[in-house]
């Protein structure tokens, strides 16, 4: 006979939707205040870069139940971000080369 969860066994705590959300919404303001506060390209592209970061691992965790998976989960994560970054590794020197923009725009 299965429960009203589907047959789903264990004790599921539901994450505060509403406290991800503020956290989502602190690390927003942090980002875009601190492009317009911090003058170098670089550091403003790191540092939004990093906080976007962030936030889609909030996303993933909670609004994704990814943190509610078993392990089999990074059995299946963990070498698909090992092909992208070896790709990307792979990729760059042409990028390099050739000129982002012009990768973007195809000419």
């Amino acid at each position: 006979m299965s429960d009203a969860h589907g047959g789903h066994a264990g004790n599921h705590v539901h994450p505060n939707y509403l406290l991800v959300f503020v956290g989502l919404l602190i690390l927003t303001s942090i980002s875009f205040f601190c492009s317009e506060a911090i003058g170098s390209k670089t550091t403003t592209v790191l540092l939004v870069m990093g906080l976007s970061s962030l936030k889609v691992l909030l996303v993933a965790m909670f609004f994704m139940h990814v943190k509610f998976e078993g392990v089999w989960l990074y059995v299946i994560l963990v070498p698909t971000c090992v092909i992208a970054t070896v790709l990307l590794c792979v990729l760059l020197p042409d990028i390099a080369k050739v000129g982002f923009q012009s990768v973007i725009s195809g000419g």
